[in-house]
């Protein structure tokens, strides 16, 4: 250290002991020989217990400079032979009890050299160095703790009291409420308006589900009255065997539609719980619609309605109930909806699967969305001469969006006549591939 300059004395010892060269009062350890030389052991007067005599030679003359300055022997020293080398072995042998020097000794071939340095002073500047830090660090970390906790009760407030907002909603049970921003911090009005948009999704999905359920009842009820009316008039009194056999068919009709209705349930449950996943494998869509439409061309006969195919090569890889069922639905949606008299086209390709049917009249953007909730028609007339039980859009949707498909309508011009296209894309890109 260079404020340690002008206290180190250095003693020059031979091997056997004899003291060749020193710049203070310092004494050296005891000999090899065990002679007392005044070393460490048996301190002299000039030794630990006093201030050294700065720069002063055993004989009492001021020697050479203590900074490294080398007299003809080296270190001032006639004695010393040459600097001392790197391959001396270097050695610092703690501080002991009751001491007040701290020394090194440094080896070179039979001559050792002995450096010591007063260490009660700097003992005494250490321990007030670390009391300072110690305050420092204590006032550093109360001060750290006590702003930290102004901080986060000023962050935390606003969020406390959009809490309480929250849970006064919760206990309304409605999602009708809104929040309002209780900072006119940018991150609190974005974090309200995020929260008011998942309330309104809420609000939407808990009304749709109002819906279902009402949409439900009504449907299930339906064929279940008119089951129980007929049988309850056949019943009533007694009645022929033609009489008898008319009313066990309309039974079994109203019986078949109670079936068919609680099948499609159980389907669109299962496809949007995700809670079976049929076997995939490579289906020829081309076959499949073709026989769907062969299906259902010969009940098109008595309402003059005509049909344009245009059916391409198109194979993919999914569950072939899955096909089936999505262009069985789609095929008698399209029958039960064109105008007696018009017109259904078929279209077919790798990419998609098109259905237009000629409906009379274009209908609403908002009546074409709601046409895949269930049990939706848009005159709103439960009781529609088409038949059906309002599934069937809603089981389409639900098998496209199982196997990552897209499914859209839209109400337009086909040849100059209104009507509705229904087209689903087994390849949906991605809007940068489609717009590139």
């Amino acid at each position: 250290q260079r404020g340690w300059a002008n206290e180190v004395e250095a003693w020059l010892i031979s091997k056997g002991g004899a003291v060749k060269w020193k710049t203070g009062p310092f004494l050296p350890p005891r000999s090899a020989g065990g002679e007392d030389d005044g070393g460490l052991d048996n301190p002299s007067p000039g030794g630990f217990g006093r201030p050294p005599r700065q720069g002063m030679r055993g004989d009492g003359q001021r020697g050479q400079s203590r900074r490294g300055g080398r007299g003809p022997g080296g270190w001032g020293s006639p004695g010393f032979r040459g600097p001392v080398p790197l391959w001396m072995q270097f050695a610092v042998p703690p501080l002991e009890d009751g001491s007040n020097w701290r020394h090194m000794e440094l080896k070179s071939g039979e001559d050792t050299l002995v450096l010591g340095v007063p260490w009660f002073r700097n003992i005494g500047q250490l321990r007030s160095q670390m009391f300072s830090l110690l305050f420092l660090g204590f006032l550093s970390s109360t001060a750290a703790a006590i702003g930290a906790w102004f901080l986060v009760g000023k962050v935390l407030s606003p969020i406390e009291k959009l809490a309480d907002q929250a849970s006064g909603l919760a206990q309304e049970d409605s999602f009708e409420g809104r929040l309002s921003a209780t900072s006119s911090d940018l991150e609190m009005r974005h974090l309200t308006s995020t929260l008011n948009e998942m309330l309104q999704v809420l609000g939407e999905s808990a009304r749709s589900k109002e819906r279902f359920h009402a949409a439900a009842s009504h449907e299930l009820r339906t064929p279940l009255q008119a089951l129980s009316g007929h049988l309850q008039v056949a019943l009533s009194r007694f009645r022929s065997a033609e009489e008898y056999r008319v009313a066990l068919e309309e039974a079994g009709r109203q019986t078949e539609r109670l079936s068919s209705l609680t099948r499609d349930l159980l389907m669109l449950n299962q496809l949007q719980m995700a809670t079976s996943r049929p076997p995939h494998e490579l289906v020829d869509v081309t076959e499949i619609v073709a026989q769907s439409i062969d299906r259902t061309v010969p009940n098109l006969e008595s309402r003059a309605i005509t049909v344009q195919e245009d059916l391409k090569p198109c194979e993919i890889e999914t569950a072939p109930s899955h096909v089936e069922m999505l262009t069985r639905n789609l095929v008698e949606n399209a029958v039960k909806y064109a105008v007696n008299g018009g017109q259904i086209s078929f279209a077919l390709n790798e990419r998609e699967f098109t259905v237009w049917n000629q409906t009379g009249t274009l209908l609403e953007d908002t009546n074409l969305g709601r046409l895949f909730e269930p049990f939706y028609r848009p005159d709103a007339s439960r009781h529609s001469s088409t038949g059906g039980n309002g599934l069937g859009l809603s089981i389409c949707r639900a098998i496209c969006e199982a196997n990552g498909w897209e499914i859209t309508l839209q109400s337009e011009e086909h040849d100059e006549k209104p009507g509705v296209f229904a087209r689903v894309r087994f390849v949906v890109e991605s809007p940068e591939a489609e717009s590139e």
